[in-house]
């Protein structure tokens, strides 16, 4: 992974990073290249690099789908921006050709909320 900045007179105005993959090695400076729609090689400091180790990746286990009774974190990007709630979920709807959904328990208010939007707090 290579890391960059976006530096103005107010100081850093916004931090970058990209995944990459190592072209070849010099003693302080990589060509790295960035895997997309258009590949292409680039020079950076070494320094600026961090190495991701996929053997670690090895044991990826499954997301765990909550129960009812656990106090759930919803979370969705939408074009408007994005929506957070966080509640108790009270049951799981699961609807032949409609996605598993979870009934959350929202202040007062019961919500119908996608089942992959949603993860255990406590």
């Amino acid at each position: 992974m290579a890391f960059g900045q976006t530096i103005s007179q107010a100081g850093v105005v916004e931090k970058h990073r990209i995944l990459c993959t190592v072209v070849r090695a010099g003693k302080h400076d990589i060509f790295a290249e960035e895997k997309g729609i258009s590949s292409r090689i680039f020079k950076i400091s070494a320094s600026r690099c961090l190495k991701i180790d996929e053997s670690s990746l090895a044991d990826m286990k499954a997301t765990v789908d909550p129960k009812p009774g656990d106090l759930v974190y919803y979370a969705i990007d939408k074009y408007s921006g994005r929506e957070e709630k966080t509640g108790i979920l009270t049951e799981i709807v699961d609807m032949p050709g409609k996605g598993r959904k979870g009934r959350v328990l929202i202040c007062d208010d019961l919500e119908l909320l996608m089942l992959d939007n949603l993860i255990v707090l406590e």
